[in-house]
């Protein structure tokens, strides 16, 4: 027993040893996020310096939780453990329970890439949209939505159950269609761009490239509280979805407030972990009362 408990600090004690090496070999490989991510806050501080709002933005609680969401994901420490045997997981049990949903794709190799991005940017739209039509989903995604004060960081908001629902969703049409083609890193590093900038409250217009790409006024409306912009603007990289199929609006003039009307998330990474798991568990409850107010009804004399 004494000697088990000798071996197990030994592998701890190892660990930690390396684990400098590993976050700096990690964040030099890196660095094109880490100079992304620099520009998209220096972008952000800037504008917010510009209309007064630096100070409470980036002196809130909501704001120290982003940035521990950043650091998490940066670590890469979550992935490692948890996300990389999850997502090899869900391929596995998709090739063998169904490999029928794989399509076989005839185009060009060139054309396999451009053709993926439309697919999942097509199906990210949807699961979007079920994400708040949807009660159960909802008690997901509202993680990110309990943010007041929308900067670039908020982009990394998404607890772990959230991130583990999106893997699945998003895993059905990387099987379907194929994930064999490489994307660059520049490729990726613009995306990552996009998904932080159009977290910045610019409140500006950029007039006809909202009706093809999500920009900010595009995005940060849809974390508006007010009335008219309740559920709308679900689009990811593109907006067209959003003009096709009518669920676009427009930011419109004045302040926007952003967070939740009626629901309340507590600030901080750990106390986050598990408000998916109970707020599900809040409408599994209420369903069941709904269920049971029949049979109570009966039974009274």
């Amino acid at each position: 027993m004494v000697q088990a408990l000798l071996d197990q600090s030994g592998i701890f004690l190892s660990l930690a040893q390396r684990a400098p090496g590993f976050f700096l070999r990690n964040a030099i490989a890196e660095w094109h996020f880490y100079a992304i991510m620099a520009v998209a806050l220096g972008i952000g501080l800037a504008i917010d310096l510009r209309h007064g709002r630096a100070r409470r933005r980036y002196s809130s609680a909501g704001f120290r939780t982003d940035l521990t969401y950043a650091v998490v994901e940066l670590s890469h420490v979550v992935q490692l453990v948890v996300l990389v045997s999850f997502t090899t997981g869900l391929n596995q049990l998709l090739a063998s329970a169904a490999p029928w949903l794989r399509i076989g794709m005839t185009v060009p190799v060139w054309l396999q890439l451009p053709l993926l991005f439309v697919f999942l940017d097509f199906w990210t739209y949807w699961y979007h949209r079920a994400l708040h039509s949807n009660r159960y989903l909802w008690q997901f995604h509202k993680v990110h939505h309990s943010q007041t004060e929308l900067s670039a960081y908020t982009n990394f908001r998404v607890s772990l159950l959230d991130r583990m629902l999106s893997l699945t969703a998003l895993a059905i049409p990387t099987f379907m269609i194929g994930g064999n083609s490489a994307m660059s890193i520049y490729v990726i590093v613009l995306l990552q761009f996009h998904q932080l900038i159009v977290h910045i409250d610019t409140g500006r217009n950029f007039g006809w490239l909202e009706r093809v790409l999500v920009m900010p006024s595009f995005h940060t409306t849809h974390h508006s509280i007010a009335t008219q912009h309740h559920n709308r603007n679900f689009g990811a990289v593109l907006s067209v979805w959003d003009y096709l199929f009518k669920t676009a609006v427009e930011r419109g003039p004045g302040k926007l407030e952003y967070g939740l009307t009626d629901e309340r998330v507590p600030e901080g990474y750990v106390r986050q972990l598990l408000v998916p798991a109970l707020g599900v568990a809040g409408e599994v409850r209420k369903d069941f009362a709904r269920l049971l107010q029949p049979v109570v009804r009966a039974v009274r004399p």
